[in-house]
């Protein structure tokens, strides 16, 4: 359930530049997105990105936008693709090294 909507321009006056930064005094609208325990983090990045475009190009008046001050994408991304790395080289190592032993049981054997 949403109450009223109340926009900047009813509550104080700022001036917005073209590249997104507010002018005039210290007023500044501020929003923090957290990402639920158990998410799909990439899932939920793209959705924000999706809603933050929707924002800026449909719903909020001309010369107002949203301008992400800490996007952590690019850190989710490169975590989930390091752990995927060190996964699958563990994986391999596991999977390799009982052969690399069984190899050297077997020459050892031959030679008795």
């Amino acid at each position: 359930m949403q109450g009223a909507k109340i926009r900047l321009g009813q509550i104080g006056k700022a001036i917005h530049r073209a590249d997104g930064k507010v002018l005039d005094n210290g007023d500044v609208v501020e929003g923090i997105v957290l990402l639920r325990k158990g998410a799909n983090s990439d899932s939920t990045l793209d959705a924000i990105h999706d809603k933050v475009q929707e924002l800026n190009e449909h719903i909020l008046p001309p010369g107002v936008k949203v301008v992400p001050f800490l996007d952590r994408s690019d850190l989710v991304h490169l975590t989930t693709h390091t752990v995927l790395h060190n996964l699958t080289e563990g994986i391999l190592l596991v999977a390799t090294s009982p052969s690399c032993f069984w190899g050297m049981r077997a020459a050892r054997s031959s030679w008795r």
